[in-house]
């Protein structure tokens, strides 16, 4: 008989992916494996997205991301509960909160 096993992870609730929610991943079973990934990549606008969301494939295989017009940066998939959970914030909202920062770090130099 198959172990049955629900994964949780993290999954964007927008493309920019400034906020995260929980989602349960289908059960391994039979020939496939729940697993959770992080996608980064640019879009055909140069625009970067995160995704971050439950993958099912055929166990044994590499999971492949893949989208029509993108330019891959990286892809991710593990097996822990919430193992997706770091480094959520995109690329925009990062620079955003260090260009909150910048001028303290200034003052503080200076």
């Amino acid at each position: 008989m198959a172990k049955c096993r629900a994964l949780v992870c993290k999954k964007c609730k927008d493309f920019k992916c400034d906020s995260l929610e929980n989602e349960t991943c289908a059960v391994d079973v039979g020939s496939k494996q729940a697993a959770c990934l992080t996608y980064v990549y640019k879009d055909a606008n140069k625009t970067q997205v995160t995704e971050k969301r439950c993958i099912s494939f055929d166990k044994g295989d590499t999971y492949e991301c893949s989208k029509a017009q993108v330019e891959k940066i990286s892809c991710t998939t593990c097996t822990e509960d919430f193992c997706n959970n770091s480094g959520w914030r995109s690329s925009a909202s990062a620079l955003f909160y260090i260009s909150l920062l910048a001028p303290l770090l200034l003052l503080k130099v200076t």
